[in-house]
């Protein structure tokens, strides 16, 4: 066969039988086999062992870039229907190759060569020493300034060289300079590697540059590479993708693009709040800083949901705050001792649709199918990672939280820390149920007076609707979404289940045993697995809101879900209504005060036996008694009973002895009362 080089695959020309037939004639051609070369069949394992590893990080390379083109679609749109230019040129827009020839050209090796993986490996390679590095023209360009030692001109080889040296520094995210770069291909194109005899029968492998008539220089390479780079591409390779995508690329979109209304696209983030919280079993201790998570509607930037806790950011947190925006929230604030009216916070719709991160902190268990069977929930869309401009909404939010109110708080850090300074940490006041509750309170008027006039539609407009997020939400609700999907009382169980995700409880004979704390509940079904639990403990799935401990969720196997409170003898707990994180921390904290208690009871126990011992060997001192001897006697002991009886026949004369004098009033004579001891004889009634 002969070599593969770039270039050499155009794409595929389409005929029909009649055609393909007349140009077989037309050129006598006849049939035959094509022999590819073999490396397109060998794995990885094989390509490895014969020392083609770099081989395989070439094609991954390119396959990364061509892969979004190989769908089946695409392919038969190339090749039959109108091309693929805008779906090219969209890639090159990404910060792909850095034009779209390169696209092609790859894509035509591709299909030609069977359109698997390795057909994008490098197999021209093995030819390389077989013609001259420098066989091809070269330009003369202009003289140099100096005559002595002068480089020769660049050509066409440099460039593509230049170009790939270019795609080292976007792939490999190096640190990224001109000169550096001239460095990587000095170091890559213009040396080679010589052996050196040691003359003790090996060879040493040494590095040489290329004389500098056989080179270019770093005029020439700085010249050639600000001709074929753009400045979009440059600006990639010197920031990186991320960082281009979300503070120098220019942006017309919205985040409100193809959202119909209010409720039809949530989105959800998180932020590290900048204050301390109190720990609520012990004064003058913090748990450190809670992490807030918001729920925004797009169409409207209103709140709509919320959750306070002290883990990640993570995808625990983030199915917690979207539960919440998804039901009422009078009862949600009665939790934290705040009373308000539906009016104050009318959010609780379903949406359409859900934004979330697409970070590693989020889990795929998010986009599960039970958000679709039971919520009818459309689709969950994925922002780029680190991406959070494309979640704009809701990350605006944190900062107007954090400068309007958290920095203003006891324990709120809201500036570099002196070292001289006490720690925030110090001053950490309220607790976790007292940060809700002014969070709330904060949503509650960030809803009502943020202005929004540029949300504001054109019916809306014309209704007179107001501009703050609140009334926008309302209009939107019921006139663009026909009054959305409200979430009623009886659908609260079905959110839960949905969006937290599932753990297990231990049933008991007594109770359902879960993270430490005991649940019960009288409905029939666990009522009958409280009795089969005696002899054989079972586990059952349960669901948990992580910011309130009293309750827990169990679905049965026939769909009825289930609601266990949390134990309390008499309507009392130490842990009543307090978050799963801080109850956590209080129930590892027990551990160790038990710990202490039993430790104690040691010392109390061996203070005890030295008393008892003391008591014993004094009482023994004064008896007069003869010590008992060894009994071999297999029953009991005779006169038991009578000496029993006599026994208590002198405690009671004893007793009545005490109650008489205590009975005795002051002035009365002893000898009255010895007169009429019958009167005072009591003995016959106590006993």
């Amino acid at each position: 066969m002969g070599r593969i080089k770039k270039g050499d695959f155009k794409k595929p020309v389409i005929f029909t039988s009649e055609q393909l037939i007349e140009h077989c004639r037309a050129y006598s051609l006849t049939a035959g086999e094509y022999a590819l070369p073999p490396e397109l069949s060998f794995s990885d394992k094989v390509l490895t062992a014969r020392g083609r590893a770099e081989w395989i990080m070439r094609r991954d390379e390119k396959w990364a870039l061509l892969r979004p083109l190989t769908s089946a679609d695409l392919i038969e749109q190339y090749l039959f229907g109108d091309g693929i230019n805008c779906e090219i040129l969209a890639e090159v827009d990404s910060g792909g190759w850095a034009n779209k020839s390169a696209y092609y050209r790859e894509l035509n090796r591709y299909i030609a060569l069977g359109m698997t993986k390795n057909a994008l490996l490098p197999v021209g390679l093995k030819h390389i020493g077989t013609n001259s590095q420098f066989a091809q023209r070269t330009k003369r360009g202009r003289k140099p300034r100096f005559t002595e030692k002068q480089t020769r001109g660049i050509c066409e080889a440099d460039k593509k060289n230049i170009l790939a040296v270019i795609n080292v520094f976007k792939s490999a995210k190096r640190k990224f300079s001109i000169h550096n770069a001239y460095e990587l291909f000095d170091a890559k194109y213009q040396r080679t590697e010589m052996l050196r005899d040691l003359g003790d029968g090996t060879q040493h492998s040494i590095l040489v540059p290329y004389a500098k008539s056989d080179c270019i220089s770093y005029d020439q390479f700085y010249y050639h590479f600000r001709r074929l780079i753009n400045p979009e591409t440059l600006a990639k390779v010197q920031h990186g993708h991320l960082k281009y995508a979300k503070d120098i690329a220019p942006r017309t979109g919205s985040a409100r693009d193809g959202v119909l209304g209010a409720t039809h696209r949530y989105e959800v983030d998180a932020t590290i709040l900048d204050i301390y919280v109190a720990y609520p079993y012990e004064a003058g201790l913090s748990v450190g800083r809670p992490v807030l998570y918001l729920v925004i509607d797009v169409q409207s930037s209103m709140i709509v949901g919320m959750y306070l806790g002290f883990s990640g950011p993570d995808w625990a947190g983030v199915v917690q705050a979207l539960a919440n925006a998804c039901l009422d929230k009078v009862e949600f604030a009665r939790r934290y001792g705040v009373n308000i009216a539906n009016d104050d916070w009318p959010a609780h719709h379903i949406p359409n649709e859900i934004t979330i991160d697409n970070g590693r902190e989020y889990k795929d268990c998010l986009i599960s199918s039970a958000l679709k069977s039971l919520l009818g929930i459309k689709a969950v869309n994925l922002a780029a990672a680190y991406r959070g401009d494309c979640k704009g909404t809701v990350e605006r939010k944190f900062g107007i939280v954090n400068d309007n109110l958290i920095h203003h708080l006891p324990g709120a850090i809201f500036k570099q820390q002196e070292r001289t300074e006490s720690h925030p940490s110090n001053d950490a006041t309220y607790t976790y149920q007292q940060v809700v509750g002014i969070l709330i309170h904060e949503i509650i008027y960030q809803n009502k007076s943020a202005d929004r006039l540029k949300r504001l539609g054109f019916k809306a407009a014309i209704d007179g609707c107001e501009t703050n997020p609140e009334a926008i939400y309302l209009h939107s609700v019921q006139n663009d979404m026909a009054g959305g999907r409200p979430t009623t009382a009886e659908d609260q169980a079905r959110v839960f289940w949905a969006f937290l995700p599932e753990e297990e409880a231990t049933v008991t004979d007594h109770g359902i045993n879960f993270g430490g704390l005991e649940y019960i509940s009288d409905h029939p079904i666990l009522i009958s697995m409280f009795k089969s639990a005696a002899k054989k403990r079972v586990k059952i799935p349960i669901k948990r809101l992580k910011d309130y401990v009293n309750h827990i969720w169990h679905c049965s196997d026939d769909g009825e879900f289930i609601r266990l409170e949390l134990k309390m003898i008499n309507n009392d707990s130490r842990y009543v209504c307090q978050p799963w994180e801080i109850a956590e921390h209080r129930l590892f904290e027990e551990k160790s005060i038990t710990h202490d208690a039993k430790d104690k009871e040691r010392y109390l126990r061996a203070e005890r036996d030295t008393k008892i011992d003391a008591l014993i060997s004094n009482a023994a001192d004064k008896s007069t008694f003869s010590t008992a001897k060894a009994s071999t006697r297999k029953s009991m002991l005779p006169g038991i009973k009578l000496r029993k009886e006599e026994q208590q026949k002198q405690l009671r004369e004893a007793e009545g002895a005490v109650l008489t004098r205590a009975l005795m009033q002051p002035g009365d004579s002893q000898q009255e009362r010895i007169a009429d001891g019958d009167l005072y004889d009591i003995d016959s009634e106590l006993f």
